[in-house]
């Protein structure tokens, strides 16, 4: 599962780039959640340069500035293209999402009182 955080995290570390590279240092940190999501299922571990699969864990691994206000415009397009590069890897977004566990196992959280309101 891909949370906000993740996508607000990531982009922190774009903004540390500059702007020609970022669109291929997004895609590249999406696709390396999925592999390390891989690793830690397979060898009980969190991969020891892209963290535990999480796309926000990634993204810690890199420079982070402070979280910018939503109305600044490089941060916007940051947000921007980290959302573009998970919609381009639907095959990460699915291993992210078996991270958190499957639909049916959040299925009671869905069903809760408030969500009725």
């Amino acid at each position: 599962m891909i949370l906000p955080v993740d996508i607000s995290t990531a982009a922190r570390a774009l903004l540390c780039l500059p702007a020609g590279v970022r669109w291929d240092r997004a895609r590249d940190w999406v696709g390396q959640a999925g592999a390390a999501r891989a690793y830690l299922e397979a060898q009980g571990r969190a991969h020891p340069e892209w963290g535990s699969g999480s796309l926000m864990a990634r993204a810690r691994k890199e420079r982070l500035l402070p979280e910018p206000t939503m109305d600044d415009p490089d941060y916007a397009a940051c947000l921007i293209l980290m959302l573009l590069a998970v919609q381009a890897q639907p095959e990460a977004q699915l291993m992210q999402r078996g991270a958190a566990g499957s639909s049916a196992s959040r299925a009671g959280a869905i069903d809760s009182p408030q969500s009725s309101q």
